[in-house]
């Protein structure tokens, strides 16, 4: 799946991120289709900080699972691009 962002540079992903009402679900299955969690809009933000801006906690679980999993033999945080400790 190719991810196609808007005029605001904004993903599915991320719209399914800002809605607080979006089961965490459709997250989980736009990244298992291949959306990219790192993708940034044209303001900067990833999909995990528009979870967090929305307290959508279900979605921001989702991101931080992936994050995990994606971390091990990484240097760089995925989706936020902290240093891994």
């Amino acid at each position: 799946m190719k991810d196609f962002p808007d005029l605001s540079g904004r993903t599915a992903l991320m719209w399914s991120a800002s809605d607080g009402d979006c089961p965490p679900e459709v997250a989980s299955a736009l990244v298992a289709c291949g959306s990219d969690p790192s993708a940034r809009d044209g303001r900067g933000a990833a999909a995990m900080h528009m979870a967090v801006a929305e307290d959508n906690a279900g979605v921001a679980e989702i991101l931080l699972m992936l994050v995990n999993e994606l971390m091990l033999g990484k240097s760089v945080c995925y989706v936020c691009d902290i240093p891994a400790l």
